[in-house]
């Protein structure tokens, strides 16, 4: 049968010493009127002796690394799991993007021009920087390095210019 008290949902805050002081006095109050919430504290009381009686189990340290391994496995398998569902969905919208560009290109009513972007034509290697010389405006090539010196050697550059 359900306790049809007000208070009653209050007890187990009351047991566990969890109410502010005015609460607190106010429930004593009602205990002292209500029987059928004295009976739930004794209840609750008991219950909580028996728990209290009750010597705490305690994990060996073998069984307490198997829990941590099984844990660190669990979390890493959720990770890998993640990757390889992020990866899936990145394939799936590279696909679907790459396709979508395919059949934009191939089926326009308008032809697409090429973008053409100017770029400065230069024999030189990478680290063989061009330098203007003041007196002219020709372009001489310096080798900055041994390295440099033997590319334009075997390029049949010199420094005097192309």
């Amino acid at each position: 049968m359900k306790n049809m008290c007000s208070m009653h949902e209050k007890l187990g805050a009351y047991h566990d010493g969890e109410l502010d002081a005015a609460a607190q006095q106010q429930m004593e109050i009602h205990l002292s009127q209500c029987p059928s919430c004295m009976v739930e504290l004794a209840s609750l009381r008991a219950m909580s002796q028996l728990f209290s009686a009750v010597p705490e189990p305690r994990l060996s340290q073998i069984s307490m690394h198997r829990l941590y391994r099984k844990a660190d496995y669990a979390m890493e398998e959720g990770l890998l799991r993640f990757a390889r569902v992020l990866s899936g969905i990145a394939a799936v919208i590279l696909v679907a993007a790459s396709a979508g560009l395919i059949y934009r290109n191939s089926y326009s009513s308008e032809p697409q021009q090429p973008q053409v972007i100017p770029v400065a034509a230069t024999d030189t290697a990478p680290w063989v920087e061009p330098v203007i010389a003041s007196d002219s405006d020709s372009v001489t090539i310096a080798a900055s390095s041994p390295a440099a010196e033997t590319y334009l050697t075997e390029a049949g550059l010199t420094n005097e210019g192309f």
